[in-house]
């Protein structure tokens, strides 16, 4: 009875007790407050007080891989920790003597984003329709990161079903044009005091079509000095450049490169002569389209006398 009457009076009076875990039968257990994340190189306070203790108490900050890392003696103390990488861990504090622990803080050390930049696959992201693409948002430092997707300057919607989103990767399983077009990430620290960011430079993604339906087209010309036979090679729908080849009977006579989707032979002809038959060739990257046969043949002109 006179031992409670005397903590009262002290307490009354503020006189510190000293540092002892156990007074007047009441255990003493602190309450631990402080941040959970933080970037590298800041400073964060941790603050470690016994609720409705009104003297003065030596609390001591634990971490679980170092022990013991720092003491202080007031009320209510604060422990100052300047962020580095092996900051990383799990805080607790108590008060000496064998105090009760305070809960506990995991800590996480977050390095600022910087150097964000679009990666693709296939490199450079040429590629037809029905290919797969797959960008992703890479960054030269940081941690604890979201990323965002922006195409054509709009941000891409995760839920629009014309892309598969998983943290830094943006898949399109199967390319059509309406994915050709700029695009860009935003990598951001998942912070809530101070986010940082860090923009990619801006990638452009073409996707072609195949090329279809190669046909060939005979007209006779006289150029001034002698017969010519004109072949047009044309296909109804793709994306150049192409490569156009006239064979004749399965001979190769004539290639052109063009950023277009037809091309003209000429071939020299005589009144009466039969060259055999000519064909168009159409290639790309990914198809080769032959058209059919069309007969080089002049037939003689027939003079009638009255």
């Amino acid at each position: 009875m006179m031992s409670r009457s005397l903590c009262f009076l002290f307490m009354s009076l503020g006189v510190s007790l000293g540092p002892v875990a156990k007074i007047a039968g009441l255990h003493l257990k602190p309450v631990l407050s402080g941040p959970r994340l933080a970037y590298r190189g800041s400073q964060v306070q941790f603050e470690c007080k016994v609720p409705d203790w009104l003297s003065p108490l030596t609390f001591e900050l634990w971490k679980d891989t170092e022990g013991l890392i720092a003491t202080e003696h007031n009320i209510n103390v604060t422990f100052d920790l300047q962020v580095t990488e092996g900051s990383e861990g799990e805080y607790s504090c108590r008060v000496t003597n064998g105090g009760l622990s305070s809960n506990t803080i995991p800590f996480q050390t977050v390095i600022p984003v910087l150097g964000a930049r679009v990666s693709a696959d296939p490199h450079p992201p040429l590629l037809y329709e029905g290919q797969k693409l797959v960008l992703r948002c890479e960054v030269r430092k940081g941690t604890h990161l979201s990323f965002s997707w922006f195409h054509n300057q709009q941000q891409v919607n995760p839920s629009s079903g014309l892309y598969r989103i998983n943290a830094d990767t943006l898949t399109v399983d199967s390319a059509g044009e309406r994915h050709a077009g700029i695009y860009s990430c935003m990598a951001e620290n998942q912070v809530t005091v101070n986010p940082r960011f860090s923009s990619s430079p801006n990638i452009q993604v073409i996707v072609k079509k195949h090329i279809s339906q190669l046909s060939a087209s005979l007209w006779v010309w006289w150029d001034g000095a002698a017969l010519q036979a004109n072949i047009s090679c044309a296909v109804a729908s793709g994306s150049p450049p192409l490569l156009f080849t006239l064979l004749l009977d399965g001979r190769q006579l004539e290639q052109k490169h063009v950023d277009a989707l037809s091309s003209s032979f000429s071939v020299p002809i005589l009144m009466g002569q039969d060259l055999g038959s000519a064909r168009c060739r159409a290639q790309t990257d990914t198809r080769t389209l032959l058209s059919d046969p069309v007969h080089l043949h002049v037939g003689e002109r027939s003079d009638t006398k009255a």
